[in-house]
């Protein structure tokens, strides 16, 4: 998402609904980092977190019948401690907590302050919908999430009006698709320029690991500061950047 110099051009977007998801061991950003627009988290189950939402700039959070277990980690639900220009906002109804912290917008403490403010806006106030109680979400969410093995085990959500632009069809399409033409693969004999090696953990892109590259990514991580090198700070090689990108880091400089 854009930085927070975007607040002019992005306000209000992007509207999302976040529904009956299954977040496990996804320890950050579960379920997101919020900014500018509205976001309706509806029957969600998330499993085993460090940070929930995070609360950031200009944003409308409004969560409902969720259920959220923080199992070893024991993560804040609420992430509104780092503070934007414009405040972003938060409400939740009908969920679940255990094993987590900061469940509750305006909950706080002197070294991790809440910044975010209550939200008033509904999702009801642009469309209608059926949710699960929070203990129905999490057993559809845990018995059906991922790949299945029968058509049985398998659902899928759509707009009950016509004309909504949406994934979901109901019959195969008119007419005949035609078979996709695969093209000869060449060998390529140029000799392709080298490219310069990145260094993993060099967030700032000084060329070297340093503790300006652990500074760094702790404050991105608590949605304070930004990254020249974003692509650096996936150290373990598993997608995302999180706390133990971070850990590493801190390891590999105490080796040297």
């Amino acid at each position: 998402m854009p930085e927070d110099a975007g607040y002019k051009q992005y306000k209000g977007q992007p509207c999302v609904t976040l529904a009956n998801n299954y977040y496990k061991d996804t320890v950050t950003r579960a379920p997101a980092l919020c900014r500018y627009g509205y976001f309706h988290s509806l029957n969600n189950y998330v499993y085993n977190f460090s940070m929930g939402y995070t609360v950031y700039t200009a944003c409308d959070i409004y969560a409902e019948n969720c259920y959220y277990d923080g199992a070893s980690l024991k993560g804040n639900v609420i992430c509104d401690w780092g503070k934007p220009p414009y405040p972003g906002t938060y409400a939740e109804d009908g969920s679940i907590f255990k094993n987590c912290g900061r469940t509750r917008q305006g909950q706080g403490s002197s070294s991790m302050p809440v910044y975010s403010t209550p939200c008033k806006w509904r999702p009801n106030q642009n469309y209608t919908y059926k949710a699960l109680t929070a203990e129905q979400a999490k057993a559809s969410c845990s018995g059906y999430s991922g790949s299945q093995t029968a058509a049985s085990m398998m659902y899928y959500a759509a707009f009950s009006n016509t004309g909504v632009p949406s994934a979901f069809y109901t019959e195969a399409p008119a007419e005949q698709m035609d078979e996709p033409v695969t093209e000869p693969v060449t060998e390529a004999r140029t000799t392709e320029p080298t490219e310069p090696v990145m260094i993993s953990g060099d967030v700032n892109a000084d060329g070297r690991l340093d503790i300006l590259d652990v500074i760094a990514l702790q404050k991105w991580l608590l949605c304070t500061g930004t990254l020249e090198n974003g692509e650096a700070a996936d150290v373990n090689a598993d997608g995302c950047a999180d706390i133990f990108d971070l850990a590493l880091m801190k390891t590999a400089l105490l080796r040297t």
